[in-house]
């Protein structure tokens, strides 16, 4: 395995009972990971992002990790999609249609670079992604689904975005560098998610 990574131990790193993550979701991601470690967009596939759309908006919800280092990069709020789910509360509904409002879950590499926004409420630079997961979020890149700065994302929670991944803008900033260039990110949103 490149990179010196072995999937038995990363189960049970301690990183995942140190932030207290769902280990579901962490099983999940690892799981996919492991999938799509050989995808030509995943050039960096050590450094992974977990998303748990289970976790409500009001927590921190997303997690950046070195994982051949095993070390902790990003801990912070991410918002989900309007028609997901409610205001601080767990996003419960997704999609892979445009114009859905909806946020995407399952597996993407990011892109090589960012580009600028200055759309309303959006701040700074985005970053867009690839959907790795068949009729599941392969429109992703089509839909415009990004990483972003937005001013209802708070260190109290996120408001919601219209699929994007939405945070903080300062730590936008400082997350778009460390994330681009074909990283992975994991998108949980339960066992049995309703997507349409």
């Amino acid at each position: 395995m490149s990179f010196g990574l072995n999937f038995a131990s990363l189960a049970n790193s301690p990183l995942r009972l140190m932030f207290g993550i769902d280990g579901d979701a962490y099983d999940a991601a690892l799981q996919s990971l492991d999938a799509h470690w050989d995808n030509p967009k995943l050039l960096r596939p050590f450094i992974m992002t977990l998303v748990d759309f289970t976790v409500p908006a009001k927590s921190p919800r997303l997690w950046m990790f070195n994982l051949a280092l095993q070390i902790p990069l990003f801990y912070t709020p991410v918002a989900h999609g309007t028609n997901s789910g409610g205001a601080g509360a767990p996003a419960t509904k997704f999609s892979n249609k445009a114009g859905t409002h909806k946020s995407c879950i399952g597996a993407f590499a990011t892109n090589e670079k960012t580009h600028n926004s200055s759309l309303g409420h959006v701040k700074g630079h985005g970053l867009k992604v690839y959907g790795l997961d068949a009729g599941m979020n392969d429109n992703a890149r089509a839909r415009g689904i990004v990483f972003h700065g937005a001013d209802y994302v708070k260190t109290t929670g996120a408001g919601r975005s219209h699929g994007c991944f939405a945070t903080i803008p300062s730590i936008n900033e400082t997350l778009l560098p460390m994330i681009a260039g074909g990283t992975f990110v994991y998108a949980w949103g339960g066992a049995s998610p309703t997507v349409d």
